[in-house]
Order: structure tokens, then C-alpha cells, then sequence
């Protein structure tokens, strides 16, 4: 719907919502990575909270990349199939672990597709088989030399974490509990706990402290942002520990 006065906000993008902006729900009400844009240009998307629960404010990230299903052995596929399996190196895969995730082909044949993961069996073991189907069918070929990678929807089991050098997924506007399922702020205004006082007009990036931002520097003892990702711009000047304005630049 365009309006939604059921729930106190509008939207751009026509999208029918089944879950409030400032709701949380144990269940799915849409596919992880759903985008919503506001009308007044903040973007959420649809995601799942981890293992622990996320607070209001404060900045998350996506989980890491698993490297035991990396450079997978791909079955051999025709073009136009729709579905892939996938021999895992030593970590299993649990059944729906890349649903709205993606494969990635990488080496040998079928070189360079991209496509989107509707759904996926678990494995019976650490380098067993998942069964990938996907929401479009190949275009080339698969070999059975053939390698990919298996990558997940950034917004499913989103953390906070104090590792910088992750990749920020976004900033929930309400607590979260653990394995729940709510709308991730990643562009446009908003509130978040700031790292240090922060300049406004600076670019900003993942602090020091769970869930905050820090000001971007290149100054000498801060030359390991240059390994940082940018989160956004910040809006405001800052007090450290305190929550702040900035110009979130995650996920347009």
C-alpha cells in the first residue's frame, strides 16, 4: 500500500506491509532482504536477528562469510536448470542457510553467474551435499570441475559486534530479541551511538564499542581505517558514548 496508516509511516515503493516499522515478530511476515523505502527517503530492509538480541540504535553487521562453502564443487548443470548442488568443504550446511542468498559461479565453466537462492536442503555431514534451488535458471552450463561460492542474504542473523572490519548490515530503530525478524535502517537520517566526538560533515565508520561509529581518520595512530567500511556522513557534532545523528549509506 502507499500510505500506511495502519502502522503511523508511508511508503515509496508500493510494497502491501504485513509488519509494523517499530514492530519485532518471532515469525517471517516478509523475504529476508524485503527493501522498503520511506517517503521521506529512509530505506529499510527485512531482517533476522542473530543469536543475540540488538538494541535500538546501534549498528549491525552481517554474518561472516562461512570459508567451508567457498570454492564449492558445482554438479554438472544444463542452462535453464534451476536447480545446483553443491559438495561443502568441512562445515555442514543447515536447510534454508542461503535462502535469498546466492551462488556465485567462480572457475572452470559457467564463469561469472550470479543467481539468487530460493531455498536449500541441509547437509549430512561437514562435506556433504545441499541441493540449491534457485529463483532463476543458469544460462550456461555447469562442469562437475566447476567451482562456486555460497554467499548470504546480508540482512539474515545480523550481529552486533567491536570487529571494525566487518560489513555493516544496518540500524534497528527497536530492540530486537534474538532470532527475531524486523525492519534494518541502512540509508537515510538516523540514530545510532557514537565512538568518540565526531565532527559533523565527517565520514564515519564501525567503532571501537558494539554497535557504535566512529569518525573515519587517516591520522597516523589510525591508519587501519583505511580497512574500514564507510557506514555514512555524519549529521551532527557528537558526544562520545552518546547516540548521534548520522547519514547512514549502507544499502540504498
Amino acid at each position: 500500500m502507499g500510505s500506511g496508516s495502519k502502522y503511523g509511516f508511508e511508503t515509496t515503493t508500493g510494497l502491501t506491509i504485513q509488519q509494523g516499522l517499530f514492530e519485532i515478530s518471532s515469525t517471517a511476515k516478509h523475504a529476508v532482504g524485503t527493501r522498503m523505502q520511506l517517503a521521506d527517503g529512509r530505506v529499510f530492509y527485512y531482517a533476522k536477528a542473530g543469536a543475540s538480541a540488538l538494541a535500538a540504535g546501534k549498528l549491525n553487521f552481517s554474518v561472516a562469510t562461512v570459508s567451508g562453502h567457498e570454492d564449492v564443487d558445482v554438479s554438472a548443470q544444463s542452462a535453464f536448470d534451476k536447480q545446483v548442488t553443491v559438495t561443502v568443504n568441512t562445515t555442514a550446511v543447515t536447510a534454508n542457510q542461503y535462502a535469498e542468498g546466492w551462488i556465485s559461479t567462480r572457475q572452470t565453466s559457467g564463469l561469472g553467474q550470479f543467481r539468487k537462492i530460493r531455498s536449500n536442503t541441509a547437509t549430512t555431514e561437514t562435506t556433504g551435499t545441499s541441493v540449491l534451488t534457485l529463483y532463476d535458471p543458469l544460462t550456461a552450463a555447469l562442469l562437475a570441475t566447476g567451482q562456486a561460492d555460497l554467499i548470504a542474504n546480508p540482512q539474515l542473523g545480523v550481529i552486533e559486534s567491536a570487529t571494525e572490519e566487518q560489513l555493516p548490515a544496518g540500524v534497528p530503530l527497536v530492540a530486537v530479541t534474538a532470532s527475531y525478524y524486523f525492519w534494518n535502517q541502512t540509508w537515510g537520517l538516523c540514530n545510532v551511538l557514537s565512538n568518540g566526538a565526531i565532527p559533523l560533515g565527517s565520514m564515519v565508520v564501525p567503532g571501537t564499542v558494539a554497535g557504535s561509529v566512529k569518525e573515519f581518520s587517516t591520522a597516523t595512530n589510525d591508519i587501519q581505517g583505511y580497512d574500514q567500511p564507510i557506514v555514512g556522513v555524519q549529521a551532527i557534532l557528537s558526544v562520545d558514548a552518546l547516540y548521534t545523528i548520522i547519514l547512514l549509506q549502507l544499502y540504498p
